[in-house]
């Protein structure tokens, strides 16, 4: 199905993506355990661009990454910036 797609639209490829290697395993076994996901270098409050900085992710991983450790209570949301979410640190 190189080269169409389901819907007949011409430009799209399947490729499948295979890890080539297991690099580190991280163990979470309980909510303090996140806190190994946000770098001491952060300020009190900060926005998602403040975390893409400071951790070298891409800002769409930072948003995901931050909705996670919101879900677990590691951050909570304490406000707005703008259109930005500022959060805050927990644990």
């Amino acid at each position: 199905m190189n080269g169409w797609n389901i819907d007949k639209k011409r430009g799209s490829t399947r490729c499948e993506r295979v890890p080539n290697d297991i690099v580190d395993i991280i163990r979470v076994s309980g909510a303090n355990d996140y806190i190994q996901f946000l770098p001491e270098s952060l300020p009190s409050r900060f926005t998602t661009k403040d975390y893409a900085k400071h951790t070298k992710l891409n800002l769409k991983s930072s948003q995901t990454a931050l909705n996670v450790l919101n879900y677990v209570g590691a951050v909570k949301r304490v406000g707005k910036l703008s259109n930005m979410y500022l959060y805050e640190i927990c644990l």
